[in-house]
């Protein structure tokens, strides 16, 4: 027979066991998909894009990249309204440059995009990525970029997203080409003439992946931008569903609290 002193540590051991597994970070749902993504060689401005027909309400990226020179993206037309951040472009001189755009909730039906470069264009590359979501809106969360000396494995751009559910795409240049992109920067991973670009979605995480490149004779261009789903400045907590394991230890904690109350109200009748 289990003495008092030990029945009555049981309800704190459950309760702290309870708490450690409510503390727990929720898990992020799978909302975010690639629908399609498309590259393109720009020799001149502005530079067409053809692509599938863009679906309604979902998020667009375009990235660019160009050899030597610096460039940034001027203008976006086609599929509605484009943002262009002030911290995504980079430039690593004399060896590369790249930049990010973005639009929160493209127009249905759009099958080629314009986009005007500011800048001498040199062997440059366009991207076009869109992407669905589950919620009713996304919002732009974070963006940056760098310059670093040549590396054979450079890391990306860290970014710091505030939102609960983001994708993140990360892109280089550089004279180096690129080759491969770490885990889990899949969602694409495409190296349009040896620059690359890589797509984390359904993320909290804004840790830097590594790149693959074929030397480190060259600087390396980088940039990165974080979307999250839904209204960034209200959104609300994942939703939580508690564990079997919690379910059994909030039961545990019931049971002997209702235990010890019954033997209470007996010894206090006695």
């Amino acid at each position: 027979m289990f003495s008092l002193q030990w029945l009555a540590k049981v309800p704190i051991i459950a309760v702290l066991l309870f708490l450690a597994q409510t503390a727990q970070s929720p898990q992020v749902h799978n909302s975010w998909s690639l629908v399609q993504h498309v590259n393109v060689k720009c020799s001149s401005s502005p530079c067409s894009i053809a692509v599938d027909p863009i679906r309604p309400g979902h998020v667009g990226v375009i990235a660019i990249f160009n050899y030597e020179d610096e460039v940034t993206l001027s203008s976006i037309s086609g599929a509605g309204t484009w943002v262009h951040p002030k911290e995504c472009p980079a430039y690593a001189r004399g060896s590369a440059s790249t930049d990010l755009a973005y639009n929160l909730s493209t127009t249905g039906g759009t099958t080629l995009i314009s986009v005007r470069i500011s800048g001498t264009i040199n062997d440059a590359y366009i991207e076009f990525l869109e992407y669905s979501f589950e919620a009713s809106e996304a919002s732009f969360d974070v963006c940056g970029s760098t310059a670093i000396s040549g590396a054979l494995n450079p890391r990306g751009v860290s970014l710091a997203p505030a939102g609960t559910n983001d994708v993140i795409v990360q892109i280089i240049a550089s004279g180096s080409h690129a080759s491969d992109i770490s885990s889990p920067y899949k969602d694409p991973a495409d190296f349009p003439g040896g620059y690359g670009i890589g797509g984390s979605i359904n993320t909290t995480s804004g840790k830097a992946p590594t790149w693959t490149m074929s030397n480190s004779g060259y600087a390396e261009s980088e940039s990165a931008i974080a979307i999250t789903e839904g209204h960034l400045a209200t959104a609300a907590a994942p939703e939580w569903t508690p564990s079997i394991s919690t379910l059994i230890l909030a039961g545990i904690f019931l049971v002997v609290a209702v235990v010890l109350v019954l033997w209470l109200i007996k010894r206090r009748k006695a």
